[in-house]
């Protein structure tokens, strides 16, 4: 080999060397669903992984439509070692896992996903998520690699049996003579006294069973199968329309798959959902029926498509509020948990007028609240937080932390104490409220240069000189009173109005009064003469002389105001003649009521309309004389 020859390999090592180092990069981008409901969330999970020795990805992101929110990423490592033609070959990477959840109706295209390697960003496809109204369906079973499942090639073909001795390895049983013996362990929340059904049924549970405005509730719903493993297809969710819900196992794959004694056969379950729920408001609470079909050998085939399919039963919680008692000020219902508060402010030393950051941070467990109470001080501006957070399902429960960063201005100059930040808060476990305090210190505040001395400030203050300070105690100073001040200003500015409108009211009251009593005198001439007409038309004496009592006695009222038929007859004269009526006019109303009597209870010929019926209607006429004159007298 020539030098020229050497020098050419040389420098093709070494522009081979990076391209070697960098190695390629593969991504891949997925969703546990395609097809969700809203407010349903569901998983994006991106793959990405080097091989050729290439450093390993970082900083994952991932970009969501308007109308999609993300939680996450939460990341894990991979390593993958694979042997193709005799040939070792190492990829590693990273697999990140966001949560997101539409809060509206449409077809979104999630991603692309970014990670960066090698300083540089790498891209991958793109999914497309169908988000509508409804509760959403659980994905279908993933295809195996192969078109058909390994372990039973023909369970996709109904009435076909399985190949023997390639059953799926939930199918041997540790003793055929006793298929109770030697079962593995599984987990106690799958134990199960009694089968409802023959083949397979869903159980939901709830803890606890009843619980107050914004607990968390777990809710688990379990799948049950007895004649042999079974795959979960063509799901539905429940319905929690009342609760905000975290979900903690979205579907069944991946979930291991347990051998339960139950009633002395082994049936197959599994977990198929958990849920955590908060209740928004008090009440009975229904949570909706879950729908499964189950897939698998051995169960009912009612066509392509049609497999034996289950509903779980729907729940009801009883959700209350909070007790009232020992309620904090401040608490807000709904804010239920195990939560601290921690704070921190910088700088602690700022020019009057100027602003310091203050971020405080909610951790614990619970659905942390988005707001605290924040102190009130004179001097102090709190402008609205910026909110960052990372709550989810977190180990056994829901929690995280949730930062406010607040810009608050300080106005006024001096040691200047922020406060505390508190959050009152119910926590279930204890029973009790707890208020959750974060002390935020004090901060100096220094005069801004060039700003005017104090001093000038109170003089440029046009209600400075209301309220003068005073050097020694006593009696506080009474400034000389003014016109209005005085009661007899305010007395005679009203007595002129005041007057007015008394004798305005006397006028119309004299008029009311006088209108009254002539409408009443009218009334009772009016019954008089109808009296009178009534004893002209009688058939017998009686009648005629009780029609004749009945006129004299309304004539006198009208005339005199006396309830003459009140009086027994001896002392009526006389009280006649105390009202003013003349002697000669009581002499006649006593004759006249005499003859009346007679004719009542004689018959006498007296008592015929023509003899009493004139004398009443002159005595009539004459006690209105009598009265009309009197009238015009007092006038």
């Amino acid at each position: 080999m020539n030098r020229g020859a050497w020098l050419l390999g040389a420098a093709g090592l070494v522009l081979a060397s990076p391209a070697r180092a960098q190695g390629t990069v593969s991504l891949r981008l997925r969703a546990t669903a395609t097809h969700v409901g809203v407010g349903q969330p569901f998983r994006v999970q991106l793959d990405a992984l080097t091989s050729g020795g290439g450093a390993a990805p970082a900083s994952p992101r991932l970009s969501v439509p308007a109308g999609v929110s993300a939680r996450g990423p939460s990341v894990s490592s991979q390593t993958q070692v694979t042997i193709v033609n005799g040939r070792l070959e190492q990829r590693q990477g990273i697999s990140a896992t966001w949560v997101l959840t539409a809060s509206r109706t449409g077809t979104y295209r999630i991603g692309p996903a970014q990670v960066r390697v090698n300083g540089r960003l790498e891209p991958s496809d793109t999914i497309t998520v169908r988000v509508d109204a409804s509760s959403g369906s659980a994905p279908s079973t993933p295809p195996s690699p192969f078109g058909f499942d390994p372990f039973d090639p023909f369970s996709g073909m109904p009435g076909m049996p399985s190949l023997p001795g390639f059953g799926n390895p939930l199918d041997n049983d540790p003793d055929d003579s006793d298929p109770l013996a030697n079962l593995p362990p599984f987990p106690d929340d799958l134990r199960l006294a009694r089968a409802p059904d023959d083949t397979a049924f869903l159980r939901a549970v709830v803890t606890p069973e009843s619980a107050v405005v914004g607990q968390e509730v777990r809710l688990r719903i379990y799948a049950y199968g007895h004649p042999a493993p079974f795959r979960e297809a063509n799901s539905s969710e429940a319905s929690r329309t009342d609760f905000l819900a975290y979900s903690i196992v979205d579907n069944s794959y991946g979930e291991q798959q347990y051998r339960v004694p139950i009633d002395g056969d082994v049936w197959y379950a599994m977990k198929v959902r958990e849920v955590a729920l908060f209740p928004m408001h008090a009440g009975k609470l229904t949570i909706g029926s879950m729908t499964m079909a189950f897939d698998g050998r051995g169960y009912a085939w009612r066509g392509r498509g049609q497999q034996l399919t289950r509903t779980s039963p729907p729940i009801e919680l009883v959700v209350r509020e909070p007790p009232t008692r020992g309620r904090p000020a401040g608490y807000r219902v709904g804010d239920v948990g195990s939560y601290e508060l921690g704070a921190s402010v910088e700088p602690r030393s700022v020019s009057a007028g100027d602003s310091v950051s203050v971020v405080v941070k909610l951790s614990g467990t619970g659905n942390l609240p988005y707001e605290v109470k924040i102190p009130a001080e004179h001097g102090i501006t709190w402008l609205a937080p910026t909110i960052t957070d990372d709550v989810g399902p977190h180990g056994r429960a829901v929690g995280g932390w949730r930062k406010f960063s607040y810009l608050v201005r300080l106005d006024k100059p001096g040691h200047v104490a922020l406060g505390d930040v508190t959050l009152p808060y119910f926590d279930p476990s204890k029973n009790a409220y707890v208020v959750a305090r974060a002390a935020l210190g004090t901060v100096e505040v220094a005069t801004r240069a060039g700003a005017p001395p104090p001093e000038l400030e109170s003089r440029d203050d046009p209600l400075a000189s209301l309220v003068a300070p005073r050097d020694a105690l006593g009696a506080s100073a009474r400034a000389p009173l003014g016109l209005a001040d005085h009661r007899w200003f305010w007395l005679a500015l009203l007595a002129g109005p005041l007057a007015v409108l008394t004798a305005s009211g006397s006028v119309r009251l004299g008029r009311s009064v006088g209108e009254r009593l002539r409408a009443r005198r009218s009334s009772h001439e009016t019954l008089a003469t109808r009296a009178l007409a009534d004893a002209e038309h009688a058939t017998d004496a009686a009648a005629a002389a009780s029609a004749v009592e009945r006129a004299v006695f309304i004539s006198i009222e009208a005339a005199l105001d006396l309830k003459a038929r009140a009086i027994v007859r001896p002392e009526l004269r006389a009280a006649l003649e105390a009202r003013g009526l003349a002697p000669e006019l009581a002499g006649e109303v006593e004759s006249l009521l005499d003859a009346c009597d007679a004719a009542r209870f004689t018959g006498a010929d007296v008592a015929l309309p023509g003899a009493l019926v004139p004398r009443a209607r002159e005595l009539l006429r004459a006690l209105l004389r009598a009265t009309a004159k009197s009238a015009r007298g007092d006038a």
